[in-house]
């Protein structure tokens, strides 16, 4: 059977159903990305998923997971690695208005969030520390979001917002510094 599928292999087509086989090992970077897929359920055999493997994707609304795949799972139809600590793909079309990153997680990957348009408000858990490159890309309603304190990296993350409103100091990242404020602003004044 099928034990691999290339990166690219299906992007921008008009696949609208797929069933992968249990032999299915690994799904390539953007292998469905740009499809009209609805659902996707991952084999328990699969040990690879590609960055952006199923994004893009406005129509997908569930990504599930064998409970036997010892590398990846999924929860209200997020998909994540096996220990819930990277969101891998947050579904574009998932109807839900919020959500709350749970506080296992530790990195969102490139693109998870990308052209989630009904997402107005995420809220990231003390555990994050690092978010992608365009992770939130094209996200265009999203208007609440609420950092932990151990956010580390969020540049790409403000530029795919097409700029800050506010930046909230909170947990002792400057927030009893007035130094440590101005200097992080002072670098921020494109934003």
């Amino acid at each position: 059977g099928t034990v691999g599928i290339a990166d690219s292999a299906f992007e921008s087509t008009e696949l609208r159903t797929v069933k992968l086989p249990s032999s299915l090992r690994i799904i390539g970077i953007s292998a469905f990305s740009d499809t009209y897929l609805t659902t996707v359920s991952i084999p328990a055999g699969v040990t690879t998923i590609g960055t952006g493997a199923f994004s893009q994707s406005d129509y997908l609304k569930s990504v599930t997971v064998a409970d036997s795949n010892k590398n990846y799972s999924s929860q209200n139809g997020v998909l994540y690695n096996k220990n819930k600590t990277v969101i891998m793909q947050y579904p574009p079309a998932k109807t839900d208005k919020t959500f709350s990153i749970p506080s296992t997680v530790t990195v969102i990957d490139s693109v998870a969030f990308t052209d989630a348009k009904k997402l107005t408000s995420v809220t990231f858990p003390s555990s994050l520390k690092s978010l992608g490159e365009g992770a939130f890309g094209r996200a265009s309603a999203l208007t609440s979001v609420k950092f932990g304190a151990n956010v580390k990296y969020i540049g790409a993350f403000a530029a795919a917002m097409n700029g800050v409103d506010a930046i909230v100091f909170t947990a002792g990242l400057g927030e009893n510094h007035v130094i440590v404020r101005q200097r992080v602003c002072e670098s921020l004044k494109y934003l």
